[in-house]
């Protein structure tokens, strides 16, 4: 029985680890992001969101799957275990990254449920999957953390974010990102 646990956790270990270094990361709009991750979040959980604020011009650099898939995770988590009733969604830049925070209203969490929930795999409200929130955080290069407002009673996670590389000096400036443009001048010679 030993053994078979050990070979069970080196080949969850080894699969883990193959779909970590296959994700591909790209270009998204934040806005697009939320806009699926709140989608999946209603139609899964029932459980309804809102947009609390969102900058526009925000580009990120995610691969949105894992990312809408733990956020998924993190809502059936709240509502099942915190009677939570609606999650709040918020996006804004800080600095190179952005930082996308999940909010709602109750009591307090404890430090050591949400470290639990950072570090377990996606196994609720269907989203059956070996990756966890701190190895999706990880492998944005961003962080993520608990935190509870005492004044307005709001308990959030925040997730930092990569911006767009692209798109980082463009934001800096305050200039809207350009869109390449691309010429086949020998599309009608074929």
């Amino acid at each position: 029985a030993a053994f078979a646990g050990l070979l069970m956790a080196s080949v969850t270990g080894s699969a883990t680890e193959g779909i970590r270094s296959q994700w591909p990361l790209e270009d998204m709009r934040g806005e697009d992001l939320l806009t699926l991750a709140r989608s999946r979040i209603e139609r899964r959980t029932g459980l309804p969101t809102k947009l609390e604020a969102a900058d526009s011009a925000l580009w990120l650099r995610v691969d949105s799957f894992p990312l809408a898939q733990g956020l998924c995770y993190l809502a059936q988590r709240l509502k099942d275990e915190f009677s939570v009733r609606e999650l709040r969604f918020r996006l804004l830049p800080a600095g190179a990254h952005a930082q996308l925070d999940v909010l709602w209203r109750g009591p307090p969490m404890s430090s050591e449920t949400a470290f639990g929930w950072q570090s377990e795999p996606f196994t609720q409200g269907g989203e059956d999957s070996p990756l966890t929130l701190a190895q999706v955080s990880e492998r944005h290069g961003g962080e993520l953390w608990y935190q509870f407002d005492v004044p307005t009673q709001m308990a959030y996670f925040r997730f930092l974010l990569p911006l767009a590389s692209s798109r980082v000096g463009a934001a800096a400036r305050g200039a809207p990102p350009s869109r390449p443009e691309f010429y086949d001048f020998d599309l009608f010679h074929h």
